[in-house]
């Protein structure tokens, strides 16, 4: 399907990865998203490593006033 297809061209995208493992003498790009939904171990190590940087987070859009923060 075309929903397949885009989702396929953003997962082997490296510009949208997120995380890299150095393997020898490569480096394997790959998506915290994607590790945490399909592994218990991703899950918990990501979100230990990520847990105090992620806890508070806001994006704020350009519209955003600074007031508001």
């Amino acid at each position: 399907t075309e929903l397949s297809n885009d989702l396929h061209c953003l997962v082997m995208d490296e510009a949208f990865s997120d995380v890299y493992f150095k393997f020898e003498d490569n480096l394997i790009a790959a998506h915290c998203n994607l590790l945490v939904c399909r592994s218990k171990y991703f899950k918990e190590l990501i979100y230990k490593a990520f847990a105090s940087k992620i806890k508070n987070k806001r994006i704020n859009n350009q519209n955003d006033n600074d007031d508001n923060n």
